[in-house]
């Protein structure tokens, strides 16, 4: 394979790619509902040339760009596609059409990301040994996750993948920037519903009443110990109670209350015993009051780890791209979650920070904030990092 400067490439198509994200930003949809979004996608990738795959239900799109200068390894490139229920508060003219849903985590780039990475390594591919995967997936935002049912569905194999890429853009890092964490990254998941069943009755009288709102808030004391006190102060952990609901009038004992939060960890194994001493502390806390609950789980996202050997492969194809000084090794793992992990499970996997926030545009709103925008630069840039990691795994 000889050379290409897909940085100079991506000029071509940067304004496409920009309209593109716009059109996903108007018509944003929610988790397993993408079918709309699909339906763009499948046309924005037959206009290249690139057909999409069959094999695969909706709302998902693959498709794979087959090398034709010999055999060789497959790489995949993923986005996500779906968006979340908050209510935009932007006076942009690409703005949610779509009241109460709004593109706030940025799948809406890293869809015209994976579509522009395709259009230029489709130009390639009678220099290319090996193959590049496209995948389209829906559901990043709910558990299980749209990376569990593609999997299932055989979306690492026919071709078989080798490695697998994503970006996530973040407005904490100025565009142009990019950062890669090698190993432990994100954090393992665990989402809990804890309902503490009492006994209502009259308020002027709350010995005859078992008052579960006064257990409740025993309980979410005795919950902050697991963190504080019955694990290593360096390993993290994060324990939130998130929600919390009951009682029905000021002056009626509530009969029950429910609280959900969440469970994160750096260690898969950890978040099992965290568990384990929550069962335990309710179980203490409502037995001594007279009380009863109610503690499930659901099974939560794994760890997010990045292989070492791509992360040092993508740190040197995104200098190519961004300059060697704009690409840094994040030093601290994020709580948060990604079903990107899903696909680490059975492949060597790197999912990046890639910058889009502009604090001199004032574009520095987080991710899942009504406010949350991107500058658009930050699609060219990815775009063109994606297709030289793809090109540079395919050919070492």
């Amino acid at each position: 394979m000889t050379n290409s400067c897909f940085r100079t490439e991506v000029e071509k198509i940067k304004g496409y790619l920009v309209q593109l994200r716009r059109e996903f930003h108007r018509c944003p949809e929610l988790s397993m509902q993408e079918f709309e979004t699909c339906k763009r996608i499948k046309t924005a990738l037959l206009e290249c040339g690139i057909e999409p795959e069959r094999d695969f239900s909706e709302p998902a799109v693959v498709a794979v760009l087959r090398g034709t200068a010999g055999s060789g390894p497959t790489i995949a490139l993923r986005a996500d596609m779906d968006a979340l229920p908050i209510v935009e508060k932007s006076k942009a003219s690409y703005t949610s059409q779509n009241p109460g849903i709004m593109h706030a985590c940025g799948h809406d780039a890293h869809m015209a990301m994976v579509i522009g990475a395709g259009i230029m390594l489709n130009e390639h591919l009678y220099q290319m040994c090996g193959n590049v995967k496209l995948i389209f997936q829906p559901s990043e935002e709910v558990y299980p996750g749209g990376a569990y049912s593609l999997i299932e569905q055989g979306v690492l194999e026919n071709p078989h993948v080798d490695a697998i890429l994503a970006h996530h853009v973040q407005s904490h890092i100025e565009v142009g920037r990019i950062g890669i964490k090698t190993g432990n990254f994100m954090a393992a998941t665990k989402e809990f519903t804890l309902s503490v069943k009492g006994k209502s009755g009259h308020a002027a009288h709350p010995q005859r009443g078992i008052d579960s709102i006064v257990v409740a808030a025993q309980i979410i004391l005795a919950l902050q110990t697991i963190v504080s006190r019955l694990t290593t102060p360096t390993t993290p952990i994060v324990l939130s109670v998130c929600t919390i609901s009951g009682g029905t009038k000021s002056n009626v004992l509530a009969g029950e209350v429910t609280m959900c939060g969440t469970v994160r960890t750096l260690d898969d194994s950890l978040g099992e015993q965290v568990r384990a001493q929550m069962e335990q502390i309710v179980r203490g806390i409502t037995q001594s009051c007279g009380a009863s609950y109610s503690l499930k789980f659901d099974g939560g996202y794994p760890a997010v780890r990045n292989d070492s050997s791509l992360a040092m492969l993508v740190k040197q194809s995104a200098a190519k791209i961004l300059g060697q000084k704009t690409v840094f090794e994040i030093q601290e793992p994020s709580m948060g979650g990604e079903d990107f992990a899903w696909y680490q499970h059975h492949r060597p996997g790197v999912i990046t920070n890639l910058g889009c926030g502009n604090t001199v545009k004032g574009i520095v709103a987080p991710i899942h904030n009504e406010h949350f925008d991107i500058d658009e630069d930050c699609i060219a840039y990815g775009a063109a990092v994606m297709a030289q990691v793809a090109w540079d795994y395919i050919d070492p």
